[in-house]
């Protein structure tokens, strides 16, 4: 005789218990080791990274950032697939309560049947008030039930949680888009202002050098009317004047170029929307360096370094849930249904309740190895995301020493070509009297204020770089950006560098 013996199998899922519940510590501790401080970090100024552009004190910079901040479209479809990752984890975290759905059944049966009582009882039973003396019976019934129907999957393991820690911190990283494209936005707000006032000051010095050639010229004229220069002298001058003539339509393309820029950023039509004229210079624009900056702070900062924290984050749950799919499963289900059936009788109608519940288990014992395959590819999944985050760590320093360097630089810079912008100055002064007392050709005067305006378009285009490099500074420490009191960041200012202790361990 045959009998199935159970004591194998139970053998098998008890040892399979065991192994999947050990715990599995998940090391997310960072190998950078973070300087003390920046090497050019020499700042001289306070400044709010999260709103820097009121460093900057000029008004219509601030309004245009502002406006930027509340109209952008791609900001605007940013914050869209932000509300999107809110609502999956939202949805990962219901699947932690039970699921209760009512049900209803309504059923209706016409039956027409041979009466099975003999002929002499149907006879006797047709004088009495029923119809079971008929040949044929009708049989006809109606019911309706309804009830509740529930099931429940306890999250004893911890699958469950694991798939709502993935699902949260998927939204956190996009949290951080959110806020990356914040910062994005004002700098690039401001890189276009920069480059309009820019092409309206190259403008103006265009405008400047026609001016002091048409005086040239109206010199020229009078000595050569005297027969003191010649018609070479004249072309010369005059040849000046149209390419200097020449160059300023061009500014003009260049600085409405910049505006239709502004206005596409700022949500705007392009058509109906123009700038405020204003009297600042980008030699005054630029504002000191922000001072009081370290590393720790700045990748505390960073949105790309926060969203890659968060990453790491996602795929130690995505690992976490796969390990935990090793583990058995238990569901719960209850059903109550309740009805009442009624028949074309004289039966009275029927009523009655019901319920069931059910527990069930389920333990994975061959998958042909689909599982270890999953918790395999999870693994690798986070040392890649560890490695990137710890890229991004070291790109991000680098980031800012460089941002530091170039300002120094080009602060030191601008320095020497202001002086030597006041040096040419002195020599065209000083060349204009030579040629108007004789004692200088008309070559050296032109020269002279050539080379000025050359020196002066330099100092100008530095000065552009040197506001364009401090806003690569205020990227590089992570400004320009500010959080929601409910974004749910849920990161510590520690994060992987300093703490870097998260760790996943499943249990049973």
């Amino acid at each position: 005789m045959s009998y199935f013996n159970p004591k194998p199998l139970a053998l098998i899922l008890i040892t399979s218990l065991l192994t999947a519940c050990a715990g599995t510590d998940l090391n997310l501790k960072s190998d950078v080791e973070l300087p003390d401080s920046f090497e050019y970090s020499l700042g001289s100024m306070a400044v709010d990274l999260d709103r820097w552009w009121l460093s900057w004190e000029d008004p219509q910079l601030t309004e245009l950032i502002e406006l930027a901040l509340n109209n952008n479209k791609d900001l605007a479809a940013t914050r869209a697939n932000l509300e999107s990752a809110r609502a999956m984890a939202r949805a990962a975290r219901a699947n932690l309560g039970p699921e209760v759905g009512a049900t209803a059944t309504a059923i209706g049966a016409a039956n027409r049947v041979r009466n099975p009582i003999g002929r002499d009882a149907r006879e006797l039973l047709g004088t009495l008030d029923t119809n079971l003396g008929d040949k044929h019976l009708s049989l006809d019934a109606a019911g309706l039930s309804g009830g509740l129907a529930a099931s429940w999957e306890p999250d004893f393991f911890g699958h469950k949680q694991a798939d709502i820690d993935a699902a949260t911190q998927g939204a956190i990283a996009r949290a951080e888009e959110w806020h990356a494209a914040q910062m994005l936005l004002s700098t690039d707000i401001a890189n276009y202002y920069s480059q309009w006032m820019y092409f309206g000051e190259k403008q103006r010095l265009s405008s400047q050098q026609i001016q002091h050639l048409n005086s040239l010229l109206r010199y020229v004229n009078g000595r050569f009317e005297a027969g003191q220069a010649t018609a070479y002298d004249r072309l010369q001058i005059e040849t000046q004047i149209q390419a200097a003539t020449a160059a300023r339509t061009i500014l003009e393309a260049q600085k409405a170029e910049a505006e239709r820029r502004i206005s596409v950023l700022i949500g705007q039509v392009p058509q109906h929307f123009k700038l405020k004229p204003t009297q600042r210079l980008l030699a005054t624009q630029t504002p000191p360096m922000p001072s009081g900056q370290t590393p720790a702070n700045v990748l505390n900062r960073r949105p790309d370094i926060r969203a890659n924290q968060a990453l790491v984050y996602a795929a130690s749950a995505q690992l976490a849930s796969a390990q935990a799919d090793l583990l058995p499963r238990f569901k719960i289900n209850f059903l109550g249904q309740g009805g009442v059936i009624s028949l074309d009788s004289d039966l009275p109608d029927m009523h009655g309740f019901s319920s069931l519940v059910s527990v069930g288990v389920q333990l994975p014992i061959f998958t042909a190895g689909r599982i270890q395959a999953n918790i395999d590819s999870k693994d690798a999944k986070l040392r890649a995301a560890l490695l990137e985050y710890d890229h991004s760590v070291l790109s991000a320093l680098a980031d800012v020493d460089s941002a530091y360097h170039a300002q120094y630089l080009l602060r030191q810079q601008a320095d020497q070509l202001q002086e030597a912008n006041n040096r040419s100055r002195r020599q065209v002064t000083a060349a204009t009297k030579l040629f108007e007392h004789g004692e200088a050709t008309l070559d050296r005067v032109l020269e002279s204020r050539l080379q000025l305006n050359e020196l002066q378009t330099q100092l100008l285009e530095l000065n552009l770089a040197k506001s364009q490099a401090m806003l690569d500074l205020y990227k590089a420490l992570g400004g320009g950006w500010q959080a929601e009191d409910n974004t749910g960041t849920g990161q510590s200012d520690s994060g992987l560098l300093n703490d870097g202790s998260h760790s996943t361990s499943l249990s049973s």
